[in-house]
């Protein structure tokens, strides 16, 4: 049951929810669950709590471009790691996290397509982020040592509990998770934003459509809340979508605000419930022949990829196309309807 995407989505709700009515015993005690199954949300749930207080409006930010800034870091750091491994002669390495042969004109055309949708989404976003040391003095003010005690006495018994409890064959690497973070947004070009719409629907189109406005509205709340969203932003990166889902409810609150505050219709709602429909996948059928094969042998291109709704990772190139069209077309329409419903 504690090694579930569901039971790791419901210990974030939950905790979330309680944290938004200030109950935080009740929302730290609840975040622990996520220790036994994604420790991300625990974590995530803790950074709320430690930094719940809006920053001084005199704070100091940053003054260089970070939102430009990332959106070539990102690229970057993308591109040198599949020369690493071409250095390293670990093309293996590469294919086994793309699911596909590399291609060395593919990555290149998938690493200018990955900076140009990034610098769309960040270029707004200068200016926002705080100093360092700004984080760290926020740190000491707002966390007094009952604060502090409060989690890392049960954290500490709790680690030591699973140590004497468990064993050290590891089957999860922090390093191959946080490599194929940056190197399967490679796969295709737009591989990230056509896989999240192909899981989630409307969502990411709402969010990059919105982003300005998002992050404002995120940024305004609480340090904590920048620093959550700054982790759920990385998790994004990656085309397998799932990463998200247990932290989905940080973005679904201050999107709600936003959309609050648009002037939309009648209609245009109507549209947006339809679209969402259709991307839902409620109507595909998954239980069909040759499933069973499929997972047997490992295979995850063919008719697996009905379990899976299309996980980027996976996606064959004839999946990929598909998806693209139909997420360039409802991009499309979404865009139209924003357009018409301003802040």
């Amino acid at each position: 049951m504690f090694l579930t995407d569901a039971f790791a989505s419901t210990v974030f709700l939950v905790s979330f929810y309680f944290l938004q009515c200030q109950k935080y015993k009740l929302a730290i005690s609840i975040s622990f669950l996520g220790i036994l199954t994604w420790p991300t949300v625990t974590y995530v749930i803790w950074l709320l709590y430690f930094f719940k207080d809006a920053f001084p409006q005199q704070a100091p930010r940053l003054k260089i471009h970070t939102g430009k800034t990332l959106a070539i870091t990102f690229p970057l750091v993308s591109i040198g790691a599949v020369t690493t491994l071409y250095l390293l002669h670990n093309q293996p390495l590469l294919e086994s996290m793309l699911y596909i042969p590399p291609s060395i004109p593919l990555l290149f055309t998938s690493a200018i397509a990955w900076y140009l949708f990034l610098f769309v989404i960040l270029r707004h976003c200068d200016n926002q982020f705080y100093t360092p040391n700004t984080y760290i003095r926020e740190f000491i003010r707002q966390s007094p040592w009952e604060k502090l005690a409060f989690i890392i006495i049960p954290f500490i018994t709790l680690y030591i509990f699973l140590r004497a409890h468990t064993n050290n064959e590891f089957i999860f690497s922090g390093t191959a998770f946080i490599l194929q973070i940056f190197l399967r947004p490679l796969k295709y070009p737009f591989i990230t934003p056509v896989a999240h719409i192909s899981y989630f629907g409307l969502t990411p189109l709402l969010v990059i459509f919105l982003f300005r406005h998002l992050s404002e509205d995120i940024f305004s709340r609480s340090a904590g809340y920048a620093l959550a969203f700054l982790a759920f932003l990385f998790f994004a990166i990656d085309s397998e979508a799932r990463h998200i889902l247990p932290l989905l409810p940080l973005v679904l609150v201050p999107l709600a605000n936003v959309l609050d505050k648009m002037d939309l219709t009648v209609k245009s709602i109507a549209i947006l419930v339809v679209l969402q429909l259709a991307l839902s996948h409620f109507y595909i059928p998954i239980n069909t022949d040759g499933l069973a094969e499929a997972f047997d042998s490992n295979n995850f291109n063919t008719v697996a990829q009905r379990y899976f709704m299309s996980f980027g990772p996976w996606m064959r190139f004839h999946t990929y196309i598909v998806w693209a069209a139909i997420s360039a077309f409802t991009a499309i329409l979404v865009s139209r309807i924003l357009k018409k419903s301003k802040i």
